[in-house]
């Protein structure tokens, strides 16, 4: 084997190594975008659950309760409790964006771990090509 070889050789096994690295950092990377995502799930579940618990509430359908708020706060409520609700649903609605956000990160990832996986293949049989 001659030393152009040789160096060849050399170059591929360090390009091999380097796809390793990268292809452990981006599963490194997975791991953590899915510990996000579940957590933005429990979180966003937690939420719902909590807001349908809240909505279900008798008084929270009709915001004058006898004795509490009269007159004009008593409007002022009711308007300001749909809004809030209203924002509170898109707010809900947005951690469910996210977390879908999250999945196509992880879906590239993974990609780039295949097309990783596909370099190194080639490298590999050329490797195989030069050996006696």
């Amino acid at each position: 084997m001659n030393i152009i070889s040789m160096h060849l050789i050399e170059g591929i096994n360090k390009r091999i190594q380097e796809i390793d690295k990268l292809k452990r950092k981006a599963e490194l990377q997975i791991l953590s975008l899915n510990v996000s995502r579940d957590s933005l799930r429990a979180e966003r579940d937690t939420w719902h659950n909590t807001f349908i618990s809240c909505m279900a509430s008798d008084i929270t359908s009709d915001i004058v309760v006898q004795g509490m708020f009269r007159g004009n706060i008593a409007e002022t409520l009711q308007v300001d409790f749909k809004e809030e609700t209203n924002q509170m649903t898109i707010i809900g609605g947005g951690a469910a964006t996210a977390a879908h956000a999250v999945n196509g990160q992880i879906s590239k990832l993974n990609n780039y771990i295949d097309k990783l996986e596909e370099d190194k293949s080639k490298l590999l049989a050329t490797l195989s090509s030069m050996q006696p």
